[in-house]
C-alpha cells in the first residue's frame, strides 16, 4: 500500500490495522520501516520499542533497529544490534550485508571479508555475494582475488553490471587494459549511463592511447 498510495497512507493503514489485530509486532515494525524511509528516526525508534514491548521475540525488530542506528550514523551501535539479531536469526543475509557495509566504511577489510564468507557459506550463490567479496579484495589491493570473485559472480549471475565493472577495475589495476576495456564496454551495453563503467572506460581508453 505504501508503494502505491504514498507513505502517509501506508502509515494510516498500519495504524488502523493495529486497532483490529492482536498480532501487533509486525505492524509496528512495518511502521518503523516507513518512518525510516521518511527520515523520521524518532517515530521509527518508538515503533520498534512498541514492537519489542508487545513481542520481545519478534527478532526482525532488531534488524530494523540496526537500520535506524545506521541512518543516524551510529555505526557502532548498529553493528552491535545486527550482531544480536544474527545471534537469534543467522539465516537473514540482510544483516550480514549491513555489517559488511559498516566494516567497509571503517574500513576493516578483514571484518568485511568475514561477513561475506559467512554469508556465502550459507548461500553459495547469493546474488552479489562474490561481487562484494571482490570489492573487499580490490580495496585491499588484492587485484587477482578481486578478478576471481568478479568472474565467479558473473558465472552465477551473467551480466551483473557491478561485477563487470569490478572485473574491469581489477584488470585495469593489473595493466590488462584491453581486457579491462572489454569488461567496461560490456557494462555499458547493459546501461550506457552507468557512471562507474563510463569512468573506467574513459581512463582505460586514455591509457591505451
Amino acid at each position: 500500500i505504501s508503494e502505491h498510495d504514498g507513505l502517509d497512507k501506508g502509515i494510516k493503514y498500519l495504524e488502523d490495522e493495529l486497532t483490529r489485530t492482536v498480532l501487533k509486532a509486525p505492524l509496528y515494525v512495518g511502521l518503523a520501516e516507513i518512518y525510516l524511509r521518511k527520515n523520521n528516526t524518532a517515530d521509527a525508534q518508538k515503533a520498534i520499542d512498541s514492537a519489542l514491548a508487545v513481542d520481545p521475540k519478534y527478532y526482525y525488530a532488531l534488524k530494523v533497529r540496526g537500520d535506524i542506528f545506521q541512518s543516524l550514523e551510529k555505526y557502532k551501535e548498529a553493528e552491535e544490534v545486527y550482531t544480536s539479531y544474527l545471534a537469534v536469526n543467522n539465516s537473514d543475509p540482510s544483516a550480514r550485508i549491513e555489517k559488511y557495509k559498516i566494516a567497509m566504511r571503517k574500513p576493516d577489510y578483514v571484518a568485511a571479508r568475514k561477513e561475506m564468507m559467512l554469508l556465502l557459506n550459507q548461500y553459495p550463490k547469493y546474488p552479489g555475494g562474490h561481487y562484494m567479496l571482490g570489492e573487499v579484495a580490490l580495496r585491499a589491493l588484492n587485484y587477482q582475488d578481486a578478478l576471481a570473485m568478479a568472474e565467479l559472480e558473473l558465472k552465477n549471475n551473467p551480466g551483473q553490471i557491478q561485477a563487470l565493472v569490478l572485473s574491469g577495475d581489477a584488470l585495469k589495476k593489473m595493466g590488462h587494459y584491453l581486457k579491462a576495456l572489454e569488461r567496461f564496454n560490456q557494462a555499458l551495453l547493459a546501461d550506457s549511463n552507468y557512471i562507474p563503467a563510463l569512468k573506467g572506460a574513459g581512463y582505460t581508453n586514455h591509457r591505451l592511447k
